[in-house]
């Protein structure tokens, strides 16, 4: 089998899992944007799927760990001898406010900011150019599950280059941090669900590349 095969193979898998591993139903996004991105090289297209699908998955290890082979969630993080997941590191932050554990708290926030920005920025130069679409979408999404006040608005609206400012600036807690990345993750599982030209052309090239 041709390494493109197997790439396809394994984008459609995650496509499959993708989908497996939701907390809840993905919302259709029904702006007119949707008409313009979906199943187009510039837009939405079998590669940038697939793109979306892989990054939303390591957003989630990100976000809640990585599967161990006894099927538990082991945190990323790394804080006084214990792996921690975002949430973890969330409810540990709001037992303190201020003091040496809270300066090693802040510490370890800048890591995971930094791993989610690597991780994310494929995502991000893949967008650049059509950010007026992006933000419309971002908008849509969360409206629609009520996350009218969330940093992922901000994010999206912030100039080119510019995200990341965003991010360190005004997430300044690992609670809004968790909530950024869920609205983050709500938005991309949107994303793919509102797809269907994108997901049939995945579909087709895996079933081309495997005969």
């Amino acid at each position: 089998m041709k390494k493109t095969a197997i790439a396809s193979l394994l984008a459609l898998t995650a496509l499959f899992v993708h989908y497996q591993g939701l907390s809840k139903p993905p919302i259709t996004l029904t702006s007119d944007v949707i008409g313009l991105i979906d199943g187009i090289s510039i837009g939405i297209d079998a590669q940038t799927l697939g793109l979306i699908v892989k990054i939303r998955k390591q957003i989630t290890t990100i976000k809640d760990g990585e599967k161990t082979a006894n099927g538990e969630l082991k945190g990323l993080y790394l804080f006084q001898g214990a792996h921690h997941s975002i949430h973890s590191l969330a409810e540990l932050e709001s037992t303190v406010s201020s003091g040496p554990l809270y300066d090693e708290l802040q510490k370890c926030l800048k890591v995971a900011k930094d791993d989610f920005i690597a991780k994310t920025s494929p995502f991000l130069e893949n967008a650049r150019g059509s950010k007026t679409h992006m933000v419309t979408l971002i908008t849509e999404s969360c409206e629609k599950h009520d996350r009218a006040d969330s940093k992922l608005l901000q994010w999206g609206e912030t100039e080119e280059g510019s995200e990341d400012t965003v991010l360190y600036e005004e997430v300044p807690t690992f609670k809004e941090f968790e909530l950024f990345i869920t609205d983050l993750l709500d938005f991309l599982a949107d994303l793919v669900h509102s797809c269907p030209k994108a997901k049939k052309q995945l579909y087709a090239l895996v079933k081309n590349q495997t005969k």
